[in-house]
């Protein structure tokens, strides 16, 4: 099956100047730098933007977005993000069919084979661009509706323990840290007590 007969796919707002950032009010705008590698929002960077929240560009919690521009190709769904959303172009947004799921396209799109696919058929010299053309080209094994469920929940999950098994390492160099530092410094404390 191909992403093109599964998907409708629409591009993201177009800008002539810079975003700017109306700090308060405003729809969250999603851009390509905003979605990491791994296929994650990064809201800290996020801005927000004068934008209908009722137009096409809007990202439903049914869709996802896609970046178009390399160098690499991620997806994310935002499912029910609490708070309007806005994509920006390049970014494309894709309208799954009600027997696919958009976390499931969004982990399937990050797959080894998925991404071969894209940078073989990427365009350009410098910066590599994937066409709507191409990417409705993607193929895409569909398995039931369930088990792309289970497949999505089960990435999330995985993602989610390797982020926490990180900050728990960095949170043991910092303890560890510290107490070397204490014991450093425990004899100097002693002697100087000593000496008074």
């Amino acid at each position: 099956m191909l992403l093109g007969d599964i998907c409708s796919i629409r591009s993201g707002l177009t800008f002539r100047d810079r975003l700017r950032d109306v700090r308060e009010g405003g729809v969250l705008a999603v851009q390509q730098g905003d979605l990491t590698p791994a296929g994650e929002f990064n809201p800290d960077r996020a801005l927000r933007i004068d934008a209908p929240t009722h137009s096409s560009h809007r990202v439903h919690s049914d869709e996802l977005v896609i970046r178009s521009r390399g160098p690499f190709w991620s997806a994310w769904a935002p499912g029910d993000y609490g708070e309007p959303l806005v994509a920006v172009a390049p970014l494309f947004i894709l309208h799954p069919t009600s027997d696919v799921h958009p976390a499931y396209l969004a982990w399937y799109v990050g797959r080894p084979a998925a991404q071969r696919f894209l940078t073989t058929e990427a365009m350009g010299t410098g910066v590599k661009m994937i066409p709507r053309a191409v990417l409705e080209k993607l193929p895409i094994d569909v398995p039931p509706l369930a088990t792309q469920r289970v497949i999505a929940l089960s990435s999330s999950l995985a993602a989610r323990e390797r982020a926490l098994s990180l900050r728990l390492s960095d949170l043991r160099h910092d303890l560890l840290s510290t107490q070397l530092d204490r014991a450093a410094l425990s004899p100097h404390l002693s002697e100087s007590r000593s000496n008074r």
